[in-house]
């Protein structure tokens, strides 16, 4: 785990760094101020503002008189830390703001004291606050046995940093050394779930009287290299648990007025960009959700003859909602895998994974909401038809607009309102063997007024419901998710039920999440953070927040501050866009008020230092971002950030609990993560690879899929021995385990902070979309072939490339298309003089991004390609060598940045 700096905040192995030796300021605000001239925030200060006219600005003048008594041999972390608590999102401005953090640490060496921290811990005097992530430590220390009493982690908080940080070490140490002990406890921990064994229910909720039959999480584990299970272990053998009835079985009450979620939107009839936002207690949800799931059912059978039973899988393909959260979570309730479909994808892309699943059905929307206020809606209906024809999938559609101010009926009515006030379809319904959500969830509700007509006792599951959830097991599919991978062909990975556990842990250890909070995250069903979304709010008795219409816009920012969120994740690249489209300033002035957010969370790509810092800076005194970095085929992260420790921009603070690391190094050896961290000389950069066991991560990939979960990931990898830990427990786990494949590569710095630092395949992360080259190469050459250039050009294309490039200031990774060409007429043309490319011409690029846009997602971006002469370079077996191609593009990418005005193209900058 991540070593915290020395001084205040740490005992940190290396002397603590100095603020940087500052030129004489132009203007000498800070003795204005009264602030001795030696002070190091007087000389950050004066030469932070030297030149600019912010010397007047209250925030400065906050800053000052809270800080006349800093000692003069503060280090820049611990100066740091007693600036950033006293900043607020318009006091001092932004690019001020930025500077002083700049000039904090303008003599900090990363290689010295490890990286730059922007954000530290609440002190001891605000330990106990609501604020403070006491219980999720709590949780923590009980499970490793480090105490018998919660109460000890506020203790742990008074202490120092270092601290905080060895109990750290100690829990993950203990989970990776005692996987069946460490689960078997943190299991419990989660409020929403609920197991059962021989008829014995156990829930996790302190009223519950029935926990006497405790759970021992053993898990099996076979090595033989053949399919399923291969190389990957079954957890609770014999135990049975369904995720989504333990998500709809609130069992204990939390101090969200007993709310499940909130979904907030548009007006689409309103001129202005009003927001409306539905209110759902738990209740309803499961009502809801229980109508769903018997009126699919039964209008599927009666309509088709569809008999969807336990083990079957239905398409999801809709935007994340009160009516596809029920339906996700009434799906799970009967056994139905649920197979998520992004709702931007082409009819092919659907048709893909309905195919790959065999899917019995597929429910979806009309349309998608309009993105601005009297806009016209995007329909999604006719996408997923086209997808389904081939094969008669029956559809059931639901409308995109909300029915009308019925949040507020009680129980009994509630469903009956729904459905009765849901509107008609936008797209009406063009094959006979499609149907519509209303006449489902009538039907539901019909069934389930009259299966309460004919029980005389109370149903065993819930009072308010007669259905009773099927009893998976716990390693049962509950859904499956795509990733991309390499080969081009979408991989169909299933979640089994005990992943669901794995994301609420993640979010409740490393985030904070807790019964009582909000938890946001823009995202889809169709990637694996929706189903995350679902299983880390509703498994930890948080709420659900969803926001049904764009995240970049400024109704999304008035919706986090009005729902009271908690904790808010995002996608770097949107980050980016609320920057840009300054989306989070009020039209008034000042910046939307996110101050009931305790935390940030970032994933699905790489990271911009500075645009997690103006994030972190949008609350008043700053909050945290928790980097959270993994895969759907971990059902989760490895590494992550947390709330406990120092954090700095776009780093990790280490591995996740319960992900054992190692990693590959260019040189064949293999290092552990603990003794990367520990080197002190410079850091280390390697592959990632993950050494089982790995609590939720896949078994197997699906059958009619054609590939070997095995090649996939153990084919090649070397073996790792364990070291001696005394009273580990490891089954029949081998002293030498096979590592498993991740593709990533990563920086340890000293200390153990970590860096993402791309991948070491083909896949490409586009906006926090994982795709492959192979994917992208073939969309546009199909598209070239078919004529998709708009203007003639003297060229043929031969072949195409497709790389990822960091942008040359950082950030996310950008698509860039290389393009082997011929020259028709036979001349020598534009071809590469010096170097063996050009820029390519704007022509080209338009074909592709259309190509990419309409093929793929239209959510990718193509921000610039290059020429090569007749062929892409090459190995002697015929490999595309990437990295050369990748050099190419990052050398046109840093001339298009520097020379704005000049090449033969202009390849788009904008976001993805």
């Amino acid at each position: 785990m991540a070593r915290a700096p020395g001084g205040a905040h740490g005992g940190g192995a290396h002397a603590p760094a100095p603020c940087a030796p500052l030129p004489a300021p132009l203007l000498s605000c800070s003795r204005a101020y009264g602030l001795s001239s030696d002070s190091p925030l007087a000389r950050v200060i004066d030469s932070s503002i030297a030149g600019t006219e912010s010397a007047g600005d209250d925030g400065f003048r906050v800053v000052a008189t809270h800080s006349r008594g800093f000692s003069t041999s503060l280090d820049a972390a611990t100066l740091w830390s007693r600036i950033h608590p006293l900043l607020s999102p318009h006091s001092p401005p932004w690019d001020v703001q930025i500077r002083l953090y700049r000039d904090c640490y303008a003599s900090w060496d990363e290689s010295i004291h490890g990286p730059k921290y922007a954000w530290f811990p609440p002190t001891s005097s605000s330990s106990g606050s609501s604020s403070s992530p006491t219980s999720s430590l709590a949780h923590a220390m009980l499970v490793t046995n480090a105490s018998t009493n919660p109460s000890d982690a506020a203790h742990l908080l008074l202490r120092s940093n270092d601290d905080v940080q060895s109990t750290l070490e100690q829990v993950h140490r203990f989970s990776v050394t005692h996987p069946q002990q460490f689960w078997t406890q943190a299991i419990q921990t989660i409020p929403g779930t609920t197991m059962q064994r021989r008829n014995v229910q156990t829930h996790n909720a302190k009223s519950s009287s029935s926990s006497s039959a405790q759970p021992t999480l053993n898990y099996t584990s076979t090595l033989a290299n053949t399919e399923q299970p291969s190389h990957s272990e079954t957890w609770l053998p014999g135990w049975t648990l369904n995720a989504a009835a333990a998500c709809t079985s609130r069992l204990s009450k939390n101090t969200n007025d007993d709310i499940a979620a909130l979904v907030g939107r548009l007006d689409d009839q309103s001129t202005s960009a009003s927001l409306r936002t539905a209110r759902i207690t738990p209740d309803q949800l499961r009502a809801l959700s229980v109508a769903v799931a018997r009126g699919v059912a039964s209008s599927l059978f009666h309509q088709n003859g569809v008999l969807m039973r336990r083990g079957d899988a239905c398409g999801l393909c809709a935007p994340m909602n009160a009516l596809s959260l029920a339906t996700f979570l009434g799906l799970g309730l009967t056994g139905v895998v649920v197979v998520c479909i992004a709702d931007s994808f082409s009819s092919a892309e659907i048709k893909q994974r309905l195919d790959a699943s065999n899917a019995s059905a597929c429910i979806t929307q009309d349309a998608l909401p309009p993105r601005k206020p009297k806009a016209e809606p995007t329909p999604l209906y006719p996408r997923v038809r086209d997808a389904a024809d081939e094969t008669s999938t029956p559809i059931i559609v639901a409308p995109y607009r909300w029915p009308a101010d019925i949040m507020s009926a009680q129980l009994d009515e509630f469903v009956l309102a729904m459905g009765s006030a849901m509107p008609e379809l936008c797209t009406p319904l063009t094959r006979h063997i499609d149907v519509t959500m209303r006449s489902c969830i009538l039907e539901g509700l019909a069934i389930e007024s009259a299966e309460r007509q004919m029980y005389n006792v109370k149903p065993a599951w819930c009072g308010d419901m007669t259905l009773t959830p099927v009893p998976t097991t716990a390693s049962e599919t509950s859904l499956i998710l795509f990733s991309s991978g390499t080969t081009g062909k979408p991989k169909p990975i299933p979640w089994s039920q005990v992943t669901a556990v794995k994301c609420a842990y993640d979010a409740a250890y490393h985030m904070g999440v807790r019964p009582g909070d909000r938890v946001c995250w823009p995202t889809s069903f169709g990637w694996m953070m929706g189903p995350w979304l679902v299983y880390s709010s509703l498994l930890n008795d948080a709420a659900f927040l969803a926001f049904d219409g764009p995240p970049q816009s400024a109704a999304f920012a008035q919706f986090v501050s009005e729902s009271h969120a908690t904790l808010l994740g995002c996608v770097p690249s949107l980050v980016a866009a609320w920057r840009a489209g300054r989306a989070l300033e009020m039209p008034g002035g000042g910046w939307v008020d996110w101050s009931s957010l305790r935390c940030f969370a970032s994933t699905g790509e790489a990271s911009r230092a500075e645009d997690s810092l103006w994030l972190m800076s949008r609350v008043a005194g700053y909050r945290p971002i928790v980097e959270y970095c993994g895969g759907t085929e971990l059902g989760g992260g490895y590494m992550c950030g947390n709330i406990y420790t120092p954090v700095a921009p776009s780093c990790f603070n280490g591995p996740n609990i319960g992900c054992d690391v190692v990693l590959l190094l260019g040189d064949g050896n293999i290092i552990s993560y603990d003794d990367a961290r520990t080197r002190s000389d410079t850091p280390t950069v390697g592959e990632i690879a993950i050494r089982p066991p790995t609590f939720g991560a896949s078994r197997y990939l699906l059958i009619g899929s054609g590939r070997s979960h095995f090649d996939s990931y153990y084919a090649g990898m070397p073996t790792f021995p364990r070291g001696p830990v005394e009273g580990a427990v490891f089954s029949d786990m081998p002293g030498e385990q096979q590592l498993r494949r991740h593709g990533d590569r990563v920086e340890v710095l000293p200390g153990g902070y970590l860096r993402a630092r791309g991948r070491t395949d083909d896949a490409m992360n586009l906006g926090g979309i994982k795709t492959s080259s192979l994917e992208v190469e073939a969309a546009v050459m199909q598209w070239l072939v078919k004529g998709g250039l708009t203007t003639t050009l003297p060229v043929k294309v031969n072949e195409v490339a497709a790389v990822s490039v960091p942008p040359p200031d950082g950030g996310p990774e950008t698509l860039w298309i290389c393009f082997a060409i011929e020259f028709e007429d036979g001349g020598g043309g534009d071809r590469p003089g010096d170097r063996p490319w050009n820029l390519a011409d704007k022509a080209l690029v338009a074909a592709a991004a259309q190509a990419v846009k309409t093929s793929l997602n239209p959510l990718f971006r193509v921000a610039g390609g290059v020429t090569c002469f007749r062929s892409l370079p090459r190995t002697a077996s015929n490999k595309v060598v990437r990295t050369e191609v990748r050099k190419w593009c990052k050398d046109a990418a840093s001339d298009v940045s520097g020379h704005r005005s000049g090449g033969a193209t202009n390849p788009s900058r904008s976001k993805l």
